[in-house]
């Protein structure tokens, strides 16, 4: 989910050629196109699916799928409730042994580099770690936890105006079914 040009799906495809077939899923039709042109450079296209989607709209299938990626790409959701259903939707849609990856940034701050303004982050939920953690925990309660971690990161990002010093909690969790 947000595959963008192909970063983390590329490496999968390659990884399981003839072996797999890749949902990729991105709202930019110009990051899926690029994709391809991606996967082709690569030799995986017969693996990737791209999808022009909404993470909001794209319905996972029920028990349909054995590995699901996010990376930094919930935190886009529109809205916190959309966020936990869409949590929910992964889960039932992951079959038995299947494996979630995600990574999300939460307790996102943003200030003007220049002016030390604060800015409101870009991002549509912007949790707080601890419930976030709390979330995640609830949401796979019963699977086995492969990883947990919690980092805080810290970078320069352009913005429209200027350059901000973002701070984020990166949570990545990776879960087996």
């Amino acid at each position: 989910m947000g595959c963008g040009v192909g970063r983390n799906c590329i490496p999968v495809a390659k990884e399981f050629k003839n072996k797999c077939r890749i949902d990729c899923i991105d709202i930019l039709d110009f990051a899926i196109d690029e994709l391809k042109k991606n996967s082709i450079e690569y030799d995986v296209e017969s693996e990737i699916n791209g999808i022009v989607s909404s993470i909001d709209d794209f319905l996972i299938k029920e028990n349909f799928y054995d590995l699901i990626i996010a990376v930094s790409a919930l935190e886009h959701i529109d809205s916190v409730e959309s966020f936990k259903n869409k949590l929910k939707e992964i889960c039932i849609g992951t079959r038995k042994n299947g494996i979630v990856c995600l990574i999300i940034n939460s307790e996102i701050t943003e200030i003007n580099k220049e002016s030390g303004e604060e800015l409101i982050p870009q991002f549509e939920v912007n949790m707080k770690t601890a419930e976030l953690l709390v979330l995640l925990k609830e949401t796979f309660d019963g699977w086995e936890i492969i990883k947990s971690t919690v980092r805080n990161q810290r970078y320069d990002i352009p913005r429209q105006s200027c350059v901000a010093d973002l701070s984020t909690d990166v949570v990545t969790v990776v879960v087996k079914k």
